[in-house]
């Protein structure tokens, strides 16, 4: 009969910091970490960057702020804020913005699909193709002038009424 032996405390911590670190990896994001509540009854408060900072993480400069807001109608709202959560008028936005979803690990049954939102007076709106897998992420790009934005919501599991 053989006996395991237990492990370590030095293995068990080891194992745990690289698993929590491997996730706080993720949990960065584009952008800096907001914890602004929804104005508009949303999922969340995410921060826009600068398209060419996405890879920056938490670091990226904050040039608005986001929500999405899900609709009784299936579709999807994305209001733009200021950094004190005032509407930023959409005159200078182009009239669509463009968006990526995809599963939050890869998997081959389901690759990043592109959506289209468009301005609808103080905000964006747009429907989601179908969601294959939870949670998921979206990835939406906005014009203002010359300049790229990004906001991206990691993690959802919100799905759109048919």
């Amino acid at each position: 009969m053989t006996t395991r032996r237990a492990p370590s405390l030095l293995s068990v911590t080891l194992t745990v910091l690289f698993f929590s670190l491997a996730a706080r990896a993720h949990e960065g994001g584009h952008g800096p970490v907001l914890n602004d509540q929804p104005r508009e009854g949303g999922l969340s408060v995410q921060p826009i960057i600068d398209a060419k900072d996405s890879k920056v993480g938490p670091g990226a400069e904050l040039v608005y702020k986001s929500e999405l807001v899900p609709n009784s109608d299936g579709t999807f709202s994305l209001f733009v804020y200021d950094k004190d959560l005032n509407k930023v008028p959409m005159d200078n936005f182009m009239k669509s913005a463009d968006g990526k979803i995809g599963p939050m690990k890869k998997n081959p049954k389901w690759k990043t699909e592109s959506f289209t939102l468009e301005k609808r007076g103080d905000h964006f709106e747009g429907k989601l193709p179908q969601i294959k897998l939870k949670p998921y992420y979206l990835d939406i790009t906005l014009t203002e002038g010359d300049r790229k934005l990004l906001t991206a919501y990691d993690n959802l599991d919100w799905s759109p009424k048919k």
